[in-house]
Parts: C-alpha cells; structure tokens; sequence
C-alpha cells in the first residue's frame, strides 16, 4: 500500500506544467491516431476545415481549465470539511470503529485504500458523469445548455472539449458532491480527472478501431464506437450511451443502443453548419429560443 500511497500523493502534486503536458500529448496522441485510421473522412469545405475545426473547439478547452482553477479550492475544502466533520463515507467507516475496539482489527481494515480508491472511480463514473449526464439530456434548460457539445457535424477527438462552460459546472458540482459525499481524498478525484482526459478524447476520436478490439473493450470500457452513437443527430439514438469511462452503466440501465458509425449524422438538426464553429453563437445558444429535441 505505500506504492499506492506514494502514487497518489504524485498525482495529488502533480504541478501545473505536467497536468498540461499530460493533455496535449493525449491531444497529439490521438491527432495521429485519426490520421492512421479514421473512422470517417469528412468533406472539405467552406464551412469544415479540420485544422480550424479542431483549434476552434479546443477554444473550449480554455474555459474548461478556467473553470477547473476556480473549482480548485472548492474540492480541498470540500474533502477537507468531510473528512474532519465525519460527514463522508470513508471518514465515518474509520471512526466507527475507532470507538469499537473490541471488532476484531480485520474488520478495520475492511476497506483497505485500493478499494476506496476503486469506488471513488466508480461513483465519480456513475454519478458525476453517467447520472449527471442522462439529467443533461432529460431537463429541458440542462439540455439547453448540452446541445453545445452535440451541436458538431464533424465529431473528432476536439468534440470532447466542446462545452459550454455553465455545462462542464454542472458535472464539476456533481463531482464535487461525490468528493463530500465520501470524504473523498482529493487525489481520488485528480485521478479520475486525469482518466477522464484520456477516455474523452478516445471515445471522441474519429477512429474505427477493429471489431476483435472494439468488442471485448466496449464490455466494461465506453469506445469510440458506442459513444458515437449518442453523438446521432436523431432520437432515441441522442438519448443513449451516457458512459464516460464504463459501459457497465448503459448496460445495467437499458440506455445502451447500437448502430453502424457509417449510418450516423451528427450535429443538432436545428441547426445549420456554419454555426457549428461560431464560439460567440454556441456561447449564446442556450439562452436564445427555445431548442427543440
């Protein structure tokens, strides 16, 4: 466990050089990637540009590492706050039986810090990013706000830094509820985070990745695939496929659908393409009339 220990302490001071680094080389990684295999060649013209259409989203980007500076002090307050007031999970597990000591010590250890670690990924997964995301999609003013991500007909890897900044709130306030919920270490949740990096822009890539890959993989972990589907411009495909990381989420719920990534349209259909990079327009969206689903 002090290996575990040590890793997370290296990730929970990680400087800010080493963050970005970390998402540019996931950026250049699957750069390349769609250069080897895409999945589909978009056409080229006046309205898509690749080069600009990735640096354009990537605008997103920016607001994202705003937002997660401002948040900073809000999730070591709020793991500290838990931890010390009892509230958390982890917290009042360990002082429960601080003040049984006739338990037998096997049972103080029964959430040893691997598995702590493991249901902080998991319940981030689920309820910062599965549960947080079917809410995006089902209430109306949160949709509003989600079909910036979903209004791109040219879905790559710089589609998953495409949100509107009160948007990636709503997921960050979700996190941040799960980080209290637990007296989750605040190492948990960079790790997530870090995860997260990579998995967005892997299930977002314009890659095909062979069936003998794809099909094993999608069992426990979101591809590029199956998220695809969730990015179609029409219903019931729209509302499917919420995963970020693990599928099992789709799975268990009912909300996985399946379909050829050749049969998929992308973009909002109320929309036209020369609004698909108008970052002034996306930003405004939500507020103007009322989308239609």
């Amino acid at each position: 466990m002090e290996s575990l220990a040590s890793f997370l302490y290296v990730i929970e001071t990680l400087p800010l050089w080493q963050k970005a680094l970390y998402v540019g080389s996931c950026l250049l990684l699957f750069v390349l990637l769609e250069n080897l295999a895409s999945a589909q060649q978009f056409i080229v013209d006046e309205h898509y540009s690749r080069t600009r259409h990735i640096l354009k989203n990537l605008l997103f980007l920016l607001f994202s590492l705003l937002i997660n500076s401002a948040f900073a002090a809000l999730f070591i307050a709020g793991s500290s706050w838990s931890e010390q007031a009892g509230f958390g999970l982890y917290s009042h597990f360990y002082s429960h039986f601080a003040v049984n000591p006739a338990l037998p010590m096997a049972s103080i250890s029964a959430i040893p810090a691997i598995i702590q670690l493991l249901i902080s990924l998991v319940l981030l997964d689920f309820i910062a990013q599965y549960l947080c995301h079917v809410g995006l999609h089902k209430i109306p003013w949160l949709w509003r706000l989600h079909t910036v991500h979903h209004n791109d007909f040219h879905v790559d890897l710089s589609t998953g830094s495409r949100h509107h900044p009160i948007d990636y709130c709503t997921r960050e306030l979700a996190a941040l509820a799960c980080v209290i919920m637990l007296a989750m270490p605040i190492s948990h949740y960079l790790l997530y985070k870090l995860l997260s990096v990579f998995f967005t822009y892997f299930t977002h890539a314009n890659i095909l990745l062979p069936r003998w890959i794809e099909r094993p993989l999608s069992l426990i972990f979101v591809t590029p695939n199956m998220h695809k589907v969730h990015h179609h411009q029409y219903l019931p495909f729209t509302d499917s496929n919420y995963g970020n990381i693990l599928s099992i989420w789709d799975r268990l719920f009912g909300t996985l659908m399946q379909r050829e990534i050749t049969e998929i349209e992308y973009g909002v259909d109320t929309d036209l393409a020369e609004q698909e990079l108008a970052i002034g327009y996306q930003l405004q969206r939500p507020f103007m009339a009322k989308q239609q689903r």
